[in-house]
């Protein structure tokens, strides 16, 4: 998929939202509904270029979460082993022991974030659905496995573009946490730092209504590995509590194991 704009440093989101001075941008401006972003344009910079400190907060949140969950390890059914499977003992099985399976399941994997979502969703639900984004980093890392990690924004009829496409490239881990509950789980990183680079894109301090967000397609065939989160459009349900959010990295991670 081509795009637009593609950004691989915090250092250049912020060169490029510098590069124009709008007298009035909307980016900027004091937002009427609280639940829409209670953050202002210069706490969405700091938290830029320094992380956002409630990250410790939803860190905290995330490893709640994932004490109830199980990360996808594999086992497998021998004569002698580790683990013993009594309903399997029973029934007479000469294979009713567990061996953890020593073959290097450690894969790649690609977690894809669409950071869009309407004016109608909550800020609490964008930060549940990080908490979600940064436990499932977590199991899978514990497993062994390599996290890439992207973030997207796709603007449908914004001004007289069809789509806009950006792309920021956070890379693998070890993740700097505190800047990636930012982008993932702060409503700011889209209605402060994607309207502004919009504007600039676009050449004018006021998009009108900012567009309509949407999704892209992910060929899962030649990328079986990769974990896409669509824009909150039609899925907020699923992360309105933390509760439903551990239901959804329940269901990814079982998706994982083939249950």
């Amino acid at each position: 998929m081509a795009y637009d704009l593609t950004f691989s440093s915090v250092e250049e989101i912020l060169e490029y939202i510098n590069s124009k001075n709008f007298p009035h941008p909307i980016s900027r401006t004091t937002y009427s509904e609280k639940g829409f972003c209670l953050f202002t344009w210069d706490e969405a910079i700091g938290f830029m270029k320094n992380g956002w400190t409630v990250s410790k907060k939803i860190r905290i949140e995330a490893e709640n979460l994932e004490k109830s969950l199980e990360a996808p390890h594999g086992y497998k059914y021998e004569t002698t082993g580790e683990i013993l499977d009594v309903g399997a003992f029973l029934t007479g099985k000469p294979e009713c022991w567990l061996e953890p399976d020593m073959v290097d399941n450690r894969k790649v994997y690609k977690i894809v974030v669409n950071s869009g979502y309407s004016a109608n969703v909550h800020q609490e639900i964008v930060k549940n659905r990080g908490v979600a984004i940064v436990s499932l980093v977590d199991l899978l890392q514990e497993d062994g496995h390599i996290v890439e990690l992207e973030i997207v924004k796709v603007t449908r009829d914004i001004l007289n573009k069809k789509e806009l496409k950006i792309r920021f490239e956070i890379g693998t881990s070890p993740l700097d946490i505190d800047k990636l509950s930012f982008m993932i789980a702060n409503p700011a990183f889209l209605r402060r730092i994607i309207f502004a680079i919009e504007e600039v894109y676009l050449n004018t301090q006021n998009c009108g209504s900012y567009g309509q967000s949407g999704d892209i397609i992910i060929d899962k065939l030649n990328e079986p590995n990769t974990i896409y989160f669509p824009c909150l459009n039609g899925y907020e349900r699923r992360f309105e509590t933390i509760e439903n959010a551990k239901l959804e990295v329940e269901r990814i991670i079982n998706k994982i194991k083939g249950e």
